[in-house]
């Protein structure tokens, strides 16, 4: 990602490559620093400016400057398994089996982590170890992409919000122990938004979502919760920071403690919260204290919130 910059440092374009494909953009009424661009290639296309797919999304932005992602013409292309096996029995038998669930699968990660970020929960937990897997999780995996395409023009909407009221918003939330193994799923899910968010509710644009394993067997609820929580301020922090690098001429993400935007940390776990507020803990799990340790230093603006107002609670289990 190319940044360019007026004379006072203000960012007024930018110039983001994917290997051979090329999305730019710039500020109003400064169209013309793009030009260049255009006429340093031969290009295999027009360009188009408020409606066209780069890697995969399909990007429209609308009048009031919001933009929409979506990926309806991929999902139309997406196919279906028919199978009369037994839902007990195992795909490593089949191979054609095992290809048409890879296939499958695969077509599911590319759309969570792309667009869809609401079957990010199934997307992950489907996925075992090849010798588990039976007829009934291709199945699973085939009920999962008729879902998609019944919803295939479901999209997330970037909307434009001012610098000086920025601020980043982490959802952290936790599945104890309901993933394959005794594992534990987590969720996170980074919005940006208005300060005015703190008190009221107001639009947001979202950022980045991931529903994944954690590698490690965590033995009670507040260790996954904590565990989540940590893990969904890092990603805050760090897009904070790369958003702070972006807009501030002088700022470098390396040489700095702290972003430009505040990061507000959310949990709906109550037990965590009030470990994170008291001076002193004990629990059972040592490693658990390490990880509010490090989160009471770095949470400073914690906010809990009911399951209700948790939106990462969505990627943390299986749910129609």
């Amino acid at each position: 990602l190319w940044l360019l910059r007026d004379e006072a440092g203000r960012v007024i374009a930018v110039l983001g490559i994917h290997v051979d494909d090329i999305v730019c953009g710039a500020i109003p009424d400064m169209e013309h620093v793009l030009e260049p661009v255009r006429g340093a290639f031969t290009w295999g296309s027009e360009w188009r400016d408020t409606d066209f797919v780069f890697v995969g999304r399909r990007i429209q932005q609308q009048d009031d400057g919001s933009i929409l992602v979506n990926q309806a013409h991929y999902v139309k292309e997406v196919t279906l398994t028919k199978t009369d096996k037994s839902p007990d029995t195992k795909l490593v038998v089949h191979p054609e089996l095992v290809t048409e669930f890879r296939s499958g699968i695969g077509s599911l990660q590319w759309l969570s982590g792309t667009s869809r970020g609401d079957i990010s929960a199934d997307t992950s937990l489907l996925q075992k170890p090849p010798k588990e897997l039976t007829v009934a999780d291709l199945l699973e995996v085939n009920s999962v992409l008729r879902y998609v395409r019944a919803t295939a023009d479901a999209s997330f909407r970037v909307v434009p919000i001012p610098d000086n009221e920025l601020i980043f918003i982490a959802y952290g939330d936790a599945g104890w122990a309901n993933a394959p193994g005794g594992k534990s799923q987590g969720g996170l899910v980074i919005t940006a938004t208005h300060k005015s968010a703190l008190e009221r509710e107001t639009l947001a644009s979202l950022l980045e979502w991931k529903s994944y394993r954690h590698q490690r067997v965590l033995r009670s609820t507040l260790a996954s919760e904590a565990a989540s929580l940590d893990r969904a301020y890092d990603m805050g922090y760090y897009l904070s920071m790369m958003y702070s690098e972006m807009t501030h001429d002088h700022f470098l993400a390396s040489m700095s403690k702290r972003p430009e935007y505040e990061v507000i940390p959310v949990t709906d776990a109550r037990s965590l919260w009030g470990s994170i507020h008291r001076f002193s803990t004990t629990f059972q799990e040592k490693r658990v204290e390490i990880d509010v340790a490090a989160l009471r230093e770095d949470c400073r603006n914690l906010r809990w919130v009911p399951t209700t107002e948790q939106v990462a609670d969505a990627l943390t289990k299986r749910s129609k």
